[in-house]
C-alpha cells in the first residue's frame, strides 16, 4: 500500500478528536475504505474516505467557533457555518 493512502488514512483517524461515540463511525468507515482499497477498488475507498472526512470536517469546524471572542456589549454574535471553511484547512 502506498504510503501517501496509509498517511491519509492516519491523519484522518487522528483528526477525528476524541468523541468516543462518532469515532467508532469514523474509524468504521475508514478501516472501510482501507479493505476496499486492500481489495483493488479505489472507487469506493475514495468514496468511503470522503464519506469519512464529512464529519471530522464538521468538528473542525465547531472547534473554530470555540475560539470566537465574546461579542461586545451590545453586540449580538450570530452562529456562524465553518463547515465551508474546513474544507480549505481554515
Amino acid at each position: 500500500m502506498p504510503a501517501r493512502f496509509r498517511l491519509v488514512i492516519a491523519v484522518a483517524a487522528l483528526a477525528w478528536g476524541t468523541s468516543p461515540a462518532s469515532a467508532d463511525e469514523v474509524s468504521d468507515t475508514i478501516r472501510s475504505a482501507l479493505d476496499a482499497y486492500d481489495e483493488g477498488d479505489t472507487t469506493y475507498a475514495t468514496r468511503q474516505l470522503d464519506f469519512a472526512l464529512q464529519p471530522m470536517n464538521d468538528m473542525r469546524a465547531g472547534d473554530m467557533q470555540s475560539f470566537m471572542p465574546e461579542p461586545l456589549d451590545g453586540w449580538t454574535l450570530e452562529t456562524m457555518d465553518f463547515r465551508a471553511l474546513s474544507r480549505f484547512g481554515l
